[in-house]
């Protein structure tokens, strides 16, 4: 039987809501977990405007590195 259906089942008795919703929320937060340690998978079109504007951008990325380690540098933290 599928989870969902089990806490469908669950949800007759009660106080068994709650603990469905909570399994549900833990299972979701670990699946998202494991998407977020993947590594990014662009789409053709960003490999095109990359090879366009990738030294443009590195550049432009320098520049702003600089400024927010003159804010971190200033305000203690980084911004957000």
């Amino acid at each position: 039987m599928i989870f969902a259906e089990k806490c469908r089942l669950l949800r007759t008795l009660p106080g068994m809501s709650g603990l469905c919703t909570g399994s549900l929320m833990a299972l979701s937060m670990l699946s998202m977990q494991a998407h977020a340690t993947e590594a990014i998978v662009h789409d053709a079109e960003y490999y095109i405007l990359e090879s366009q504007n990738g030294e443009r951008w590195a550049a432009e990325d320098k520049e702003l590195d600089k400024k927010l380690a003159a804010l971190e540098k200033k305000y203690g933290q980084p911004p957000n």
